[in-house]
């Protein structure tokens, strides 16, 4: 079973993914601040982490730097309220492989369009699809 880690302080959308992920056959876990993501991280190793950029203790790119170090090859999503084009850049740089800007009304969040990444098919990776519209 696929695996995916929801790092988001904001407990709706934790709860809404996790739901969501799990009901389409994933392993969901799901961490309220990054220290815990970090630990959940370490603990599960997921496929895949949607990472929130703007936690309550670390920032989010801190946080995607932490897991790149334990795995450079980790699969990480970057998630945010904001619209930021440097922060957009930062994140790509520092190997987030997506930038998502909330809500996902107009964007649904999937891998069907990525190649071959790390491994992993993405179309196993389809995590919202049309059904999902206004998810958060």
């Amino acid at each position: 079973m696929k695996s995916v880690l929801v790092i988001d302080d904001d407990p709706l959308i934790r709860k809404t993914l996790t739901s969501y992920l799990s009901k389409k056959g994933f392993e969901a876990v799901a961490a309220e601040d990054g220290e815990e993501g970090i630990q959940k991280y370490e603990e599960h190793i997921p496929d895949l982490v949607i990472l929130d950029i703007r936690l309550p203790d670390v920032d989010g790119l801190e946080i995607l730097g932490r897991i790149r170090e334990k795995n450079p090859n980790a699969s990480i999503i970057i998630m945010t309220a904001y619209d930021d084009m440097k922060t957009t850049i930062e994140a790509i740089k520092s190997g987030a492989f997506e930038y998502l800007v909330k809500p996902l009304e107009d964007r649904p969040l999937a891998l069907e369009y990525l190649p071959f990444y790390h491994g992993v098919e993405a179309k196993q990776f389809q995590l919202l699809s049309d059904d999902s519209r206004g998810l958060l």
